[in-house]
């Protein structure tokens, strides 16, 4: 008989725990590029301590459009139309920056979970699906959004701090 199944997709992860891992909030990478000294400070902490560190797709998706939107001043309407303004607004730099991380898959498992928060917590979709993925696949989740205090610790999922 073969090796089992895992029961979900964070179980492979449990079990190749070698240091803590940590899922990054998008508001982190957002007040880190405007020089919010909190949010460097945890991104040091972080970087020069022993974790595994994770983005996810919702992460990815709102740091580099909302660099996009506070650098060109522009709309997702107008920079659709303008892709040069896009290539030019120093994206890469950005995109480089979360290139560092690993990128924890958002799944079924995930959003059945992100549901479940947003039901029983009233969270928005895209921090439902951050903390849906942090408590799926058992991370910590560093964030500086007291949104997620109280659903946080409702669904047993620490909260980072430096």
């Amino acid at each position: 008989m073969g090796p089992s199944k895992p029961r979900n997709p964070g179980e492979n992860l449990r079990e190749r725990r070698m240091t803590r891992r940590v899922l990054i909030d998008s508001n982190v990478f957002i007040e880190y590029l405007k020089g919010n000294p909190k949010a460097m400070e945890m991104l040091i902490s972080l970087l020069s301590g022993d974790y595994e560190l994770f983005i996810n797709a919702i992460v990815y998706s709102e740091v580099v459009f909302l660099f996009l939107s506070k650098t060109t001043g522009l709309s997702a309407f107008t920079l659709k139309k303008k892709p040069t303004v896009v290539t030019n607004s120093g994206v890469g730099k950005v995109i480089a920056l979360l290139g560092q991380f690993k990128v924890a898959e958002i799944n079924d498992v995930v959003l059945q979970t992100a549901s479940e928060i947003i039901k029983n917590h009233g969270l928005l979709p895209n921090d439902a699906i951050i903390l849906a993925t942090a408590k799926v696949y058992g991370m910590s989740l560093a964030t500086l959004d007291s949104d997620f205090e109280a659903p946080s610790k409702a669904e047993n999922v620490s909260i980072y701090s430096p």
